[in-house]
């Protein structure tokens, strides 16, 4: 079963980056910025991301992290490209 990087995955990775918001409450199309999340806070998601789930997340990309959507986004695609372990 292929893993997914869901909105409540995130809510708590950002959790953890003692980030006091409910993620799952908000537009997930709202940029991190307006929910101040500022960029040494995704810094940290995309390192939590990296351990937790395998996906590389290189420090150019992080800047493409601009929304809740398009970091779901960019774990789903990369998770659905990882080999199933036989």
């Amino acid at each position: 079963m292929m893993a997914t990087f869901t909105l409540n995955d995130l809510a708590r990775i950002l959790h953890a980056c003692k980030v006091d918001i409910d993620i799952a409450t908000v537009d997930t199309a709202r940029p991190f910025t307006e929910l101040d999340i500022d960029s040494l806070t995704l810094v940290e998601l995309a390192e939590r991301i990296t351990n937790e789930y395998q996906v590389p997340v290189p420090p150019e990309i992080i800047d493409d992290f601009r929304t809740p959507q398009s970091t779901l986004d960019y774990v789903n695609r990369h998770l659905a490209t990882q080999e199933e372990p036989s």
